[in-house]
């Protein structure tokens, strides 16, 4: 959230993430807010201190937290990039790829988010997103299935 009250949204955290992990090292100035999507969640907090100790002591845990530093920076430079160089119908299929799974042969998103938060994710406005989704819709390569969404088409895989 930025300090006017704005929503920004940077990444999505699976269960097992860390976040917030790159402020332990700094005294870093920008706020740190995250946002639940779902009410089951489980968060510990640890104090700068404390995640500095596991660093000397737990040569592993340096390694995983490392790596999900890097794992977050790939994910954010291709977010970037995205934000830079496409065009919102390219950001917002990109973010649908993102979010689809393979079932078989078909790409599923069992668990399709709000125009609103497809559109934070992208940066872009709701309607928007709305008026892309009827545009991909009525192009075929997309279909409702009950409260998921089907890719449909070899353009998705490609």
């Amino acid at each position: 959230m930025l300090p006017t009250g704005d929503e920004a949204f940077l990444g999505e955290a699976e269960p097992g993430d860390l976040v917030g992990e790159a402020f332990a090292f700094d005294e870093c100035d920008a706020p740190l807010f995250v946002v639940a999507e779902s009410a089951d969640v489980e968060v510990w907090r640890f104090a700068r201190g404390q995640f500095a100790k596991a660093f000397d002591v737990s040569p592993e845990f340096a390694k995983a937290v490392a790596r999900a530093m890097s794992r977050r920076q790939c994910t954010t430079s291709q977010r970037i990039i995205e934000a830079a160089m496409l065009r919102m119908p390219q950001r917002l299929a990109a973010e649908l790829l993102r979010l689809a799974e393979a079932e078989g042969s078909e790409l599923i998103i069992n668990r399709l988010p709000t125009h609103q938060s497809l559109a934070l994710r992208i940066g872009t406005q709701r309607e928007a997103v709305t008026k892309e989704l009827g545009r991909m819709k009525r192009a075929g390569v997309i279909r409702r299935r009950g409260p998921a969404l089907q890719l449909i088409g070899s353009t998705w895989r490609e």
